[in-house]
């Protein structure tokens, strides 16, 4: 007998509606009170989620409030509150009894002699059970369920013991979650010990002396490389319209600003316009704040903005050198040696005050531009990757991934011949070399804003492929439409040499690049597109899935899938161009002129005039054996933790479908 079997067998379930199994029931909203600066924590739905309580950003009233509205409704550990506002459905769990209350929430005391805590919240998670309760909220803005809906719903009552066995089950598939959460935290520390240790003096100065003999690093004062002023002050009745504004939260939320960031908005003068201007490069810092601990935060400018002004709240620091990048700015004012001067000179009575003349005598390390680029990309790196990691699969297939789309990137990346000429050979040691393999290994994934680093390094690398190949490529990187080296299949093939294995339609292929599955729709009439052995399979549907594949055997296809064939192998290796066309700049391409809304499909004439670069053969066999290597890297571990991984999520959705589903 099967194991889900053995757990239910003899059950008896018995459907309650969820108001029949509680002791308690009650709303928690309370007349709204009068909040202060510290005191009860109160809380509002939104900061209940996933069975957990936030107690960080709420609002607080006194004790003699907290004591006159809970004594007839008080809360206590092991109480449950759901929302009923706004974010309908989440809930959460008190785990310790401690003072707090809120507003908008529904309390549920459960009776656990029969339903646990726990095995609610699973059930109650649920997302089919979210959306009906969702669906039954009235149509105010907010929107919100009343009580009585929230009680008809009729829950499955195994029994404690069954219940305990359900959960412990479960428990164990969640544990994953916790562990992408530590990574994340370590992610983070990370992050700024290598920000701290990047922009220090000791290592400021020893990767210099890499680039330049005797360079030392310069710390200069802030007056010697800034210009401060304070910001524009208007009354309440000029927000709202006008030109844009950087605000205090603009500046407190990030440490880089772009146009699209900015939507507030204050009514201002020409002049006003002119003497609070703001433009790429310019450096804010909050002013005023409530804490020590969080004065000074800056953020940097990186677009211009006509007409835009700054608050009143922030300082501006306009540079008066060309000495700093501003995207260097964006993280040298955020190490814990300058954030610690500014706290300490900073002056607090009510609020913590920081001032322009104050900060221009604070110092920082000035590399050369060129160190400077570096660390930008380093640290701009493991910004990307904190901001990834909340998607994290299991590291070992991500990551190898990742490095391959790296490679892929940055081999198939070309730049004019002036960009190229650029480029020398005088720092290209063995050393070097090996610290770059050695670096490669490590990275992931880069960022399409890292377009410029990616490019450079493309060309060291196709120096060097064609140094090895004995060609001279300084003015032989071609560019070409797809329509000049490859064309859409027009061979027919009939079904009767169709099976399963060569046989492709857009269902059977793979998103993200991940090749095929047998079919199971394999046709039993007519006559078929034709492709061989070399050719490149793209599904021509959804653009968007990235569906693409190197063909290894001779079959057909159908209309909704493109069978694109290199005219001359002379010119062009297939290989290397189905490497082109894996790219991320191709399904851009593609996507971007695709037509349609529920159905979008790429365009077959503008996707043949697709510009693709055009190296010499010798140099494409070299990209190629690299890209390979990746390639066979990735689709080894496809065969075994790829599929182990989606046996575990499909192990978690069975078990959660079969514990959670009770016939009534």
């Amino acid at each position: 007998m099967k194991f889900m079997e053995k757990l239910l067998v003899g059950e008896k379930v018995e459907w309650k509606k969820l108001g029949e199994v509680c002791l308690e029931k009650f709303w928690i909203m309370p007349a709204t009170p009068k909040f202060l600066d510290k005191g009860i924590p109160y809380i509002t739905g939104k900061n209940i989620k996933n069975g957990e309580i936030d107690y960080k950003n709420v609002k607080y009233i006194s004790k003699e409030i907290y004591h006159l509205i809970a004594q007839n409704r008080n809360i206590r550990s092991g109480d449950i509150l759901v929302s009923m506002i706004g974010t309908i459905g989440e809930i959460g769990i008190v785990k310790k009894n401690t003072d707090f209350y809120g507003q908008n929430l529904y309390l549920l005391r459960l009776n656990e002699n029969f339903i646990l805590n726990k095995y609610f919240f699973y059930y109650f998670t649920q997302i089919h059970i979210k959306d009906k309760l969702i669906s039954k909220k009235n149509s105010s803005s907010q929107g919100y369920i009343r009580a009585g809906q929230l009680e008809e719903l009729k829950i499955p009552i195994p029994s404690i013991e069954t219940q305990e066995k359900i959960v412990k089950i479960l428990d164990n598939f969640t544990k994953c979650v916790t562990e992408l959460q530590a990574e994340l935290q370590a992610r983070n520390k990370q992050y700024n010990y290598y920000r701290d240790m990047l922009l220090s003096e000791d290592y400021l100065n020893k990767i210099s002396e890499k680039f330049t003999e005797n360079q030392f690093i310069e710390w200069k004062i802030l007056g010697e490389l800034f210009e401060f002023k304070n910001g524009l002050n208007k009354g309440k009745d000029f927000f709202g319209k006008g030109t844009p504004i950087i605000n205090y939260m603009d500046v407190y939320k990030r440490n880089k600003i772009y146009s699209n960031d900015l939507i507030g908005l204050v009514e201002t003068t020409e002049n006003e316009q002119k003497r609070y201007s703001i433009k790429r490069g310019d450096v804010f810092f909050t002013r005023t704040s409530e804490t020590k601990e969080e004065i000074g935060k800056t953020s940097v400018l990186l677009d211009d903005v006509e007409k835009g002004v700054f608050s009143g709240f922030v300082l501006r620091a306009r540079p008066i050198t060309e000495l700093l990048l501003p995207e260097y700015c964006a993280y040298c004012f955020e190490t814990y040696e300058f954030r610690k001067n500014v706290i300490r000179y900073s002056t607090y009575t009510t609020r913590a005050l920081t001032n322009g003349t104050t900060l221009s005598n604070l110092k920082i390390p000035v590399p050369s531009i060129e160190i400077q680029n570096k660390i930008v990309k380093i640290l701009d790196r493991f910004q990307e990757l904190l901001s990834d990691t909340k998607g994290l699969l299991p590291l070992e297939i991500e990551q190898r991934r990742k490095q391959y789309e790296y490679y892929r990137e940055k081999l198939l990346t070309f730049e004019s011949e002036e960009v190229y000429a650029l480029r020398t050979e005088q720092n290209r040691t063995e050393q070097n070399r090996t610290e770059q393999n050695r670096t490669e290994q490590n990275r992931t994934e880069q960022n399409r804003t890292e377009q410029r680093q990616i490019t450079s390094e493309f060309f060291e690398l196709l120096k060097e492929a064609a140094k090895i190949a004995g060609v001279d490529i300084s003015d032989k990187v071609e560019w070409k439409t797809l329509r000049e080296i490859a064309k859409y299949s027009k061979d027919r093939i009939s079904f009767e040499y169709l099976n399963k294995k060569n046989y492709v339609g857009v269902e059977n292929l793979l998103k993200n690049r991940l090749g095929k599955i047998d079919s199971n729709n394999v046709p039993a009439e007519g006559t078929l597109i034709k492709f061989n052995i070399g050719d490149i399979l793209i599904g021509n549907i959804r653009p968007y899935l990235r569906k693409i594949w190197f063909a290894d055997v001779e079959g057909g296809t159908n209309g909704d899938v493109l069978a694109i064939k290199v005219k001359n192998k002379n010119k062009i290796l297939s290989e290397f161009l189905y490497q082109l066309l894996s790219d991320e700049k191709f399904f851009d391409y593609n996507i971007k002129y695709s037509k349609g809304a529920k159905m979008p499909r790429g365009d077959k004439e503008k996707i043949m005039e697709y510009k693709i670069p055009l190296p010499p053969l010798p140099v494409q066999e070299y990209i190629v054996s690299i890209l390979d290597k990746f390639d066979a890297l990735v689709n080894d571990l496809s065969q075994g933790l790829p599929k182990e991984i989606e046996l575990r999520q499909k192990q978690y959705e069975y078990y959660r479908e079969k514990l959670l589903d009770f016939e009534k």
